[in-house]
């Protein structure tokens, strides 16, 4: 009785010859996809399956092409700014009684992209709380014509830090640098970090 073990994806780039240049995958158990990554950008690339089993390989599947995207951003946003809305009233919600969370208006210099990389998508406001890792960040998202947006769920008495960064089909693009890091404080207002200190604005 012959029971199948798994897949393989032998897989190359279309413009050369598929059996002297190529990579293979294995990929265990029950499946109907697998994820190959390391493939380079705007590539056309040709695939072929196969079962696997304990008395060797099935004949390959017809083979399918297609062609990877371009390279995500690679120019950061710069020039980020943060601050408090100007109006009184505009900087705070009230959740219930005396709690209110804290509005960040964050504006930034949007970038073009190049025939080399995907067309702009949008661009991506990552704030997280500065013990924990930047992948832990709660992502705001904002339109690729917009270079503006307001933050409207904050907390005062933590320390936040902030980064901006486009994103395409292609993938997410480099970080603005360097990190925005604020606060507010009891009475809620916002404090920026300068030169390692923490300053009113």
């Amino acid at each position: 009785m012959c029971f199948y073990l798994g897949y393989t994806v032998r897989y190359w780039r279309k413009s050369v010859d598929e059996l002297q240049n190529y990579w293979e995958r294995r990929f265990p158990g029950q499946r109907s996809r697998a994820i190959i990554i390391g493939l380079d950008s705007n590539i056309e690339y040709a695939v072929r399956v196969s079962v696997y089993t304990q008395f060797g390989d099935s004949p390959e599947s017809s083979y399918f092409s297609h062609r990877t995207f371009r390279l995500p951003p690679q120019t950061p946003p710069q020039y980020v700014t943060i601050r408090q809305p100007r109006r009184e009233k505009d900087k705070r919600v009230r959740l219930f009684g005396d709690v209110y969370m804290y509005k960040l208006e964050v504006e930034w210099r949007g970038i073009s992209t190049t025939a080399d990389e995907e067309p702009l998508e949008g661009y991506m406001v990552k704030v997280w709380e500065h013990y924990q890792s930047i992948r832990n960040a709660t992502i705001y998202y904002v339109d690729g014509s917009k270079y503006k947006m307001i933050i409207d769920n904050l907390y005062k008495n933590r320390n936040y830090k902030l980064r901006v960064q486009a994103w395409s089909l292609g993938g997410e693009g480099k970080y603005s640098s360097p990190e925005r890091e604020f606060r507010f404080d009891n009475d809620g207002r916002l404090l920026i970090r300068k030169f390692n200190y923490l300053i009113y604005f």
